[in-house]
């Protein structure tokens, strides 16, 4: 089963799916609804909704799984221990220091994750790349974007911007970009669940790896 982050984001899409669909019997009624382009803005707003929360999610599930692993501190990449230490030290509290004896880091390790997740208003190759390499250890999650590009994938989160911004005077929003928006982050959220995992169990040398890279639907990937 692929993670529990990536199940949840595709129940979230559902209702850009549902928003597709009406539009379409919206469109083809007698007489056809005019002015639905509100369909297609929210849509939008509510794809790039989902993309964050299962971008944020999906770090937070391998923290977790790590911390269950029981990985020694050794084994954390030096991106994330100097982000760890960052963090400990901004906190200006002298206790902290003591909750990195014995398993105390663990904890840190996913509070400060979490943190800085909530602050992730505009999850770009930019913002994902620092984010996952500060707390994974990863140095560009946007590797794993092989059937669209990451310039795709900022335009898209671009336009959200301005919809989310100027509404419905942003022009040439359609349905058909919301289908191909649709279509994108979908089969990229496929992409990153499936190469997170694989990447995982190679950084941190676990036996196996922490989900399936089995995907079913439009598209499969075969498991190695």
């Amino acid at each position: 089963m692929p993670s529990k982050s990536y199940l949840n984001f595709l129940n979230l899409i559902k209702d850009v799916d549902e928003l597709i669909d009406a539009y379409e019997v919206l469109s083809s009624a007698t007489p056809p609804r005019r002015n639905l382009g509100c369909i297609s803005r929210g849509g939008i707003l509510m794809l790039c909704a989902s993309w964050e929360f299962f971008m944020e999610e999906l770090l937070l599930e391998s923290i977790e799984l790590l911390n269950a692993e029981g990985i020694s501190i050794s084994r954390l990449p030096g991106s994330v221990k100097k982000r760890i230490s960052l963090k400990i030290s901004d906190d200006k509290n002298d206790i902290k220091a003591f909750d990195l004896a014995e398993s105390g880091w663990r904890s840190l390790w996913k509070v400060y994750a979490k943190l800085d997740t909530e602050l992730l208003n505009t999850p770009n190759q930019e913002k994902l790349d620092i984010l996952y390499n500060r707390y994974l250890g990863i140095s560009s999650i946007s590797q794993s974007w092989t059937t669209y590009s990451a310039d795709e994938i900022n335009l898209f989160i671009r336009t959200r911007g301005k919809i989310a911004h100027k509404g419905r005077s942003v022009k040439g929003i359609k349905i058909t970009t919301l289908r191909s928006y649709f279509d994108m982050i979908k089969n990229t959220a496929v992409d990153v669940d499936s190469f997170l995992s694989l990447e995982i169990k190679n950084i941190y040398c676990l036996k196996a790896i922490p989900w399936s890279r089995t995907y079913f639907g439009e598209r499969s990937l075969s498991v190695l």
